[in-house]
């Protein structure tokens, strides 16, 4: 399917619940990004969404959703479960027809199971925000197609009732049909703060990530009328990393004594750690085992107070991907090429995972050195030439660029270096291997003899 939101024809107000229905089932049809942001959200908006959900899904769909504290309390907890779900199936590979086949009957089924199930599978995220005085009142959307073609909504709550019970229109804004300088300006600045608010760089709001450790631990004892002051009532300090991967710090104590030279070390030179107003940040720090040092004495300091460090998704996520044991790398590479290691059910669950997402079943021995690839995050072969490295490749990018955005193996682009006379036979192979058309290879071809870009498909257009 080819999402456009241009063949849409969008009306500037809607106000009545048809109208509405209307508008999710276009606009979601023809989507793969949706940006929320709301003082208020309920469950029965995805009564409204239903019908375009599929068609989302099919374009490899992703929302975003940003709510206030003031949630009821089952939502948070059914969102906690579902982040758990997602934990459990991580590491499991569910394609994209499994997705659609679990929402063939998405009319008939309950709106807290299809948000349940959006979020384990990796296509909702929810961060909570908040103020210190007040609450983040904000009410706006942005729907991306993926093409630069942006619909801003704007401004009711991500609310049942706010369609159903309220007398509350909103308003739809795009940016092409020769669009006036200051409704571009409107849309560019409200997808950034959207970004700015996601990326907790809002100076005067904090924004948590979900699953939060925090809320997580104490969801069982939290006071859900006091909801708004759990920040102030309980301490916390929280482990964050931002978009230029400097380490953020963040909690509702004085930090000062643990953030000492007797404490971290040589981190505590100004050079490094810049008090902020809401945080304390690590800069100029660009080697990962020095971060991930940096994380360990923190910790090992407020653990001696009894306090915990909390490390966010985001920052674990970022660990995961880039921190290397090489001693624990190194009899997991070993593993992974032993000949016993064909026969594990860890093989057997990659074999059936990879082999899902190829057109042209690999062989063992390639699937085990695709595997290599996937686990091992830096991977070189030297095997003999026919023995299928280019389809092993292959194989391991459709595995890692069908885990979806949130996994922090997720892989979208594939680039690939090599004299010219390669061109044709990464081509014909992928043509073979893989399930998309010939029109959506995702490769960029470069000669690596003058560099010279010679092929950039569709997809990586902005490569």
């Amino acid at each position: 399917m080819s999402n456009d939101l241009t063949k849409c024809n969008f009306k500037s107000i809607y106000s009545n619940q048809k109208d509405v229905e209307q508008f999710y089932s276009s606009a979601l049809i023809n989507a793969s990004i949706y940006k929320r942001v709301s003082a208020y959200f309920s469950l029965g908006i995805f009564s409204y969404l239903k019908k375009g959900l599929v068609a989302f899904l099919k374009n490899d769909g992703y929302m975003q959703l940003i709510i206030s504290l003031d949630i009821e309390p089952d939502i948070l907890e059914l969102i906690n479960k579902s982040y758990l779900k997602k934990e459990e199936i991580k590491e499991k590979f569910l394609s994209k027809s499994k997705i659609l086949n679990q929402l063939k009957d998405i009319a008939t089924q309950k709106d807290s199971d299809i948000f349940a199930f959006l979020i384990a599978i990796g296509k909702l995220d929810i961060k909570l925000v908040y103020k210190l005085n007040g609450i983040v009142h904000d009410k706006f959307g942005i729907i991306s197609d993926g093409k630069h073609n942006l619909v801003y909504i704007g401004s009711n709550n991500f609310t049942e009732a706010a369609i159903s019970n309220n007398d509350e229109a909103f308003q739809v804004t795009i940016d092409w049909e020769q669009p006036s300088k200051r409704e571009l300006n409107t849309i560019n600045e409200l997808d950034s703060l959207f970004e700015d608010l996601w990326a907790n760089e809002k100076n005067d709001v904090i924004t948590i990530d979900l699953p939060d450790p925090i809320i997580s631990e104490m969801i069982s004892n939290i006071d859900y009328e006091k909801i708004k002051t759990i920040t102030s009532d309980v301490d916390y300090v929280r482990f964050d990393i931002d978009e230029f991967d400097n380490i953020i710090i963040t909690a509702n104590i004085d930090l000062e004594p643990y953030l000492t030279y007797k404490c971290i070390g040589e981190f505590y030179s100004p050079n490094f750690l810049k008090k902020e107003e809401k945080c304390y940040r690590l800069v100029n720090i660009d080697r990962v085992i020095e971060k991930k040092e940096f994380y360990e004495k923190l910790k090992l300091t407020l653990e001696k107070d009894n306090r915990k460090l909390y490390l966010t998704r985001k920052a674990n996520n970022y660990f995961e991907k880039n921190y290397r044991n090489y001693d624990y790398l190194a009899i997991k590479g070993n593993k992974i090429k032993s000949d016993e290691f064909l026969s594990s059910e860890e093989f057997q669950i990659f074999k059936r995972n990879i082999n899902q997402c190829v057109n042209r079943p690999l062989k063992e021995k390639q699937i085990q050195a695709a595997i290599h690839i996937i686990e091992m995050y830096r991977s070189l072969n030297f095997s003999v030439p026919g023995s299928g490295k280019t389809a092993t490749v292959l194989g391991a990018y459709e595995y890692l660029s069908s885990l979806g955005y949130s996994s922090a193996k997720y892989v979208n682009k594939l680039i690939i270096i090599g004299p010219i006379n390669c061109s044709k036979s990464w081509r014909d192979e992928y043509d073979i291997v893989s399930k998309y058309s010939n029109d959506r290879r995702p490769l960029c071809l470069i000669n690596n003899d003058n560099f010279e870009e010679k092929s950039i498909s569709p997809r990586f257009q902005n490569l």
